[in-house]
């Protein structure tokens, strides 16, 4: 809620649901809160995507350490049928597929849909600014179809 209110604050934004998107840690928090929040985003694009946090932090200093997990917010859009249109992508040379792979078969298991691909590349800015553009598109045709 706070995140929302600043976006309308500072910028020009509709009204309905909006898309989400983000690297590396950044990827963690979209997908962590697009799943979280699926009244308040319909896409979802993650890339190269640090899914391992929760298992770093110290349980003592969280709240609620299953609300840190992406996968407690999968299993939930799973069993509500979500109809969120929910991708992830990685380099195959980021050592951050393992994650990412890991996520992936949890959702396939879960019968979430998704879409997930790996390309080449690592975790640098050169394969992020080439696989945005697939990001981009995807939020521009779910937002228009709405």
């Amino acid at each position: 809620v706070d995140i929302a209110n600043h976006v309308r604050r500072h910028f020009n934004v509709t009204a309905g649901p909006w898309a989400i998107g983000g690297l590396s840690m950044g990827g963690y928090g979209a997908m962590r809160l697009g799943l979280k929040y699926p009244e308040m985003f319909a896409s979802i694009w993650a890339h190269s995507s640090a899914f391992h946090i929760p298992d770093r932090l110290d349980p003592n200093l969280v709240v609620d350490i299953e609300d840190a997990r992406v996968i407690t917010h999968a299993r939930k859009a799973a069993a509500a049928g979500t109809t969120q249109v929910i991708s992830f992508d990685c380099g195959v040379d980021d050592d951050l597929i393992v994650h990412n792979r890991e996520l992936h078969t949890a959702m396939e298991e879960l019968g979430l849909p998704h879409h997930y691909a790996e390309h080449p590349g690592a975790h640098t800015w050169e394969y992020w600014d080439e696989h945005v553009r697939e990001a981009l598109a995807q939020h521009a045709r779910v937002l228009l179809d709405r």
